[in-house]
C-alpha cells in the first residue's frame, strides 16, 4: 500500500510490527518511530519510554515529529471541528428523550475487559447530581455495553426514572454536542471523557488503571476544564494487571469524588 501511494515518509505514532515491516519493504525513504521491535524497519528510531508515563501521549507524538522539524506547542490544546447540522440532530434527540437543561453526562461503561468504576459509585454520583445540583442525568456510550448500563440503573434504584439512557442513540458528532452543553461529564478514562474535554466542557475523569503506562500523566483529557483523579496504590507482586485495575477502581472515595466534582461544576467556561 505504501509503494502504490508513493509515500516518502511514515511516522509510526503507535508501534505496529506489520505496518513497520510493510513501510520498510516498500522502500519508504524516512521511517520514524519508537524502538519497540528493534531498528530493523526504522530509519529514525527513538528510545521507547512511553511505558514510563513521564509525559502526555501528545508530547510523545511530537517527539517523533521533531525529527521532521515540527516543534511542539508550548501547551497541548485539543481542536475539533463538527458539522453544525449535527447540533440540531443532538437537540432533537434530547427533546425526544425529554432531557431538559441543566443536565450532567455519565459514561458508565468501558471497552472490552477494562476495569469499570463500580456501579454503586457511579450511582452515588448520579444521586448527588440529581438531589443537590438539580441536574438531569444522561448516559452516553456504546450499546454493546448494555450490561454496564443495566448494572448502573439497578444500583441507582428509584432514581432510574430520572436517567435518560442515550447509549447507542447518537453518532459521534451528536454525542460531542450533547457533551458540550452538559454542566459536567463524569467518566473513567474513555473516548467520551476526551471528547467532552475537547469540547470545552467541565469533565471529571477517573483513572481506573494507575500504572505508569496508563496513568493520568500520560492519558489525561486535554481541555481548560478537565479534572482527573486516580488512586496511587501499589500493585502487589503477584497481582495481574486486570485484578490490580479492578481493585484500584473500587478504592475511589465517594466524598473525594464529589468534592472534585463540585470544583468542576464551579468552574466557569
Amino acid at each position: 500500500m505504501f509503494s502504490q501511494a508513493n509515500v516518502d515518509c511514515v511516522v509510526h505514532l503507535e508501534a505496529d510490527r506489520l505496518v513497520e515491516r510493510a513501510a520498510a519493504s516498500a522502500g519508504v525513504r524516512l521511517r520514524i518511530g519508537f524502538d519497540v521491535f528493534g531498528k530493523t524497519y526504522l530509519t529514525h528510531a527513538l528510545p521507547h519510554t512511553k511505558k514510563q508515563g513521564r509525559m502526555h501521549e501528545g508530547h510523545y507524538c511530537f517527539q517523533l515529529l521533531e525529527s521532521l522539524g515540527v516543534q511542539p506547542p508550548p501547551v497541548l490544546k485539543p481542536w475539533i471541528h463538527l458539522n453544525p447540522s449535527s447540533q440540531v440532530l443532538a437537540q432533537r434527540i434530547l427533546n425526544q428523550c425529554n432531557v431538559a437543561h441543566p443536565y450532567a453526562v455519565l459514561h458508565v461503561s468501558a471497552h472490552g475487559e477494562k476495569a469499570r468504576i463500580p456501579p454503586n459509585i457511579m450511582a452515588s454520583i448520579a444521586r448527588w447530581l440529581i438531589e443537590h445540583q438539580n441536574c438531569g442525568v444522561v448516559l452516553v456510550g456504546n450499546p454493546v455495553n448494555e450490561v454496564d448500563e443495566q448494572g448502573f440503573l439497578r444500583a441507582i434504584g428509584g432514581e432510574a426514572s430520572r436517567i435518560a439512557n442515550l447509549c447507542g442513540m447518537t453518532e459521534l458528532s451528536e454525542t460531542a454536542w450533547i457533551l458540550q452543553r452538559a454542566r459536567v461529564t463524569v467518566s473513567r478514562d474513555s473516548g467520551p471523557a476526551h471528547l467532552a474535554a475537547a469540547m470545552g466542557a467541565p469533565t471529571l475523569t477517573l483513572f481506573a488503571e494507575p500504572s505508569p503506562a496508563k496513568c493520568a500523566a500520560r492519558w489525561r483529557p486535554l481541555g481548560m476544564h478537565a479534572y482527573c483523579m486516580q488512586n496511587n496504590i501499589r500493585k502487589r507482586w503477584w497481582e495481574s494487571d486486570r485484578r490490580f485495575a479492578k481493585r484500584n477502581a473500587a478504592k475511589f472515595d465517594e466524598a473525594a469524588i464529589l468534592a472534585e466534582l463540585q470544583r468542576a461544576l464551579n468552574k466557569t467556561r
